[in-house]
């Protein structure tokens, strides 16, 4: 979304699970984040599933700072964490292939 830019709201495709409001009528409806995801992907999956009735948005009055872990880069663990959520992930929303 580099071409959009930061100054602006704009619709997103996903949002980031480390930063998101959401009404909570919403999250009820939809059971809130699929357990089935420990870790990685449950933040866009619960946007999709946000998007069949409503929209994502990104807000640039909002601010916050996120130290990412990069536990998938640094552990064989995560790592194979993020192939299984990358799995289920594609499996329920599809494969695209260009």
């Amino acid at each position: 979304m580099r071409d959009v830019g930061y100054d602006r709201e704009c619709e997103v495709p996903f949002l980031s699970g480390a930063f998101m409001f959401c009404r909570s009528d919403v999250l009820k409806r939809l059971g809130g984040f699929d357990e089935r995801y420990f870790l990685y992907f449950e933040d866009a999956d619960l946007c999709r599933r946000v998007q069949e009735t409503h929209r994502t948005i990104y807000c640039p009055a909002a601010a916050v700072t996120h130290f990412w872990g990069r536990a998938a880069h640094r552990s064989w663990l995560f790592s194979w964490i993020f192939v299984q959520s990358a799995w289920r992930y594609f499996r329920r929303w599809g494969w695209k292939l260009y």
